[in-house]
């Protein structure tokens, strides 16, 4: 079979559709699968505001229409985590969500995340509240249940 000679063709390839920033790569737990907890990133905290929103409304004008905001970190740890919803819905974001693992959406927070527009709501229970405390570094297993039904009653 000959190979077909691609030399000299340009190919711009498509923006991505959904884009994850990492906002806050600091987290209050310290789970036993994860990675986060072993990071040697000297760099830890928030992502500087201006630097986020200029990623966000860059990323939406080369053809992003979902934003995660969260990947390594607790994204409730950024005091700044509804500005940039609210921002991202403002642009014209299609889906903005976010993966979390509960312990700070309690009902005040969970109502300003919404007010802000947030789609989706990731909430991450990795265990049963027998192993909860060992999987997870910390024994929250019944505050996150309550914190999910709040959020689940404020929708």
């Amino acid at each position: 079979d000959k190979q077909r000679d691609l030399t000299g063709i340009k190919i711009d390839p498509l923006f991505p559709k959904i884009v994850k920033i990492d906002i806050c790569n600091v987290c209050n737990y310290s789970c036993v699968f994860c990675p986060q907890a072993k990071q040697t990133n000297k760099k830890i905290g928030c992502i500087e505001k201006e630097l986020c929103k200029k990623i966000i409304k860059e990323a939406y004008e080369s053809g992003a229409s979902e934003l995660c905001l969260s990947m390594t970190g607790e994204p409730l740890i950024n005091p700044e985590l509804e500005e940039y919803i609210f921002y991202s819905k403002q642009l014209g974001y299609e889906y903005v969500f976010m993966n979390t693992n509960g312990y700070l959406l309690d009902e005040k927070r969970a109502q300003h995340i919404l007010r802000a527009g947030i789609d989706s709501v990731k909430v991450s229970v990795n265990a049963s509240a027998k192993s909860y405390a060992l999987i997870h570094g910390i024994d929250a297993f019944d505050r996150i249940v309550e914190n999910i039904k709040q959020f689940d009653f404020l929708i």
